[in-house]
């Protein structure tokens, strides 16, 4: 599990879609002003500088979203590119800075991971528990967050945390669970995790990510999630099409896609992932889904 780093996919499809879920998910949660937890399961360093090679995974994920940001109208991408940009400088954003110009002259060197998105999106009074087992990218993560009290960076499995920290003490909550899926019963342990999870938590909101091809057996996770009847369960996902498969150079460097399901999450959150990815979409040479499997 430790030979797993972050750095690999950063900015890539997965990527892409995983962040844009979680910052609507994150803004719409925080439009209540009672305190939110945030836990995240796999949190890698939190920042990662991109590879300059040509095979480099963001050059069919964040990069062709860089290069149109100044046309681009909807408003969560606005959002997340203003949060890529911020994370070309030093230090971490906290809500109610000034966020910059998406006009900027800036280059593309860093792209910002889940640690960064929530600690740009969350309050003082909320929490952020964060899990990371492998000790470069924990101490990265620790350095990176040092500054706010409200942070806490765990060395430790991050399903060994959800169950240490769940529920939590505010009663309202997001759960980001990413991990590597490099085991072949990855997914069975997110599954034993998740049932554990919503047996302490019921009404917390989960985001729960996988690859489209690898280990992860998507079908088979689907499955079982709908076993566990959360009240609503929403799908998302970025299939590439074939033309990004001849932009990132043929079969063997074909784009990942993903998908990613959100138990229970904010009102109107699927709206706003549609709009997004209305416009996103033909950009990332991908075909996206975004769907009710329960509720909605």
């Amino acid at each position: 599990m430790l030979s797993y780093r972050h750095v690999f996919p950063a900015g890539n499809l997965g990527a892409v879609l995983k962040h844009l879920a979680l910052l609507a998910t994150l803004r719409a949660a925080t439009r209540k002003e009672a305190p939110l937890a945030y836990l995240e399961s796999h949190a890698g360093a939190g920042s990662y500088a991109l590879p300059e090679d040509g095979a480099a995974e963001y050059r069919t994920g964040i990069a062709p979203l860089w290069q149109a940001r100044r046309r681009l109208a909807d408003p969560l991408l606005r959002d997340y590119l203003q949060l890529v940009l911020r994370a070309q400088a030093r230090g971490t954003p906290v809500p109610g800075d000034a966020l910059p110009d998406l006009a900027s002259e800036v280059p593309l060197r860093r792209y910002p991971g889940s640690p960064w998105f929530a600690r740009a999106t969350l309050r003082p009074p909320d929490d952020l528990w964060l899990a990371e087992l492998h000790p470069t990218d924990h101490a990265r993560l620790v350095d990176l967050l040092r500054d706010r009290a409200y942070v806490h960076v765990e060395r430790k499995d991050g399903h060994a945390l959800l169950r240490a920290q769940l529920p939590p003490k505010a009663r309202r909550g997001v759960v980001l669970i990413d991990p590597a899926y490099e085991l072949a019963d990855e997914g069975d342990r997110v599954l034993a995790s998740l049932a554990d999870a919503l047996r302490r938590f019921g009404h917390g909101t989960y985001l729960v990510w996988a690859p489209l091809r690898g280990k992860a057996a998507p079908s088979q996770m689907e499955r079982g999630i709908l076993r566990l009847a959360p009240a609503k369960l929403l799908r998302v996902a970025f299939t590439p099409q074939a033309a990004a498969g001849m932009l990132a150079g043929g079969e063997g460097g074909a784009p990942l896609g993903s998908v990613l399901w959100l138990l229970n999450p904010p009102y109107r959150v699927d709206e706003v992932l549609r709009a997004a990815f209305a416009e996103c979409a033909p950009l990332l040479h991908v075909q996206a889904d975004v769907r009710w499997l329960l509720g909605g």
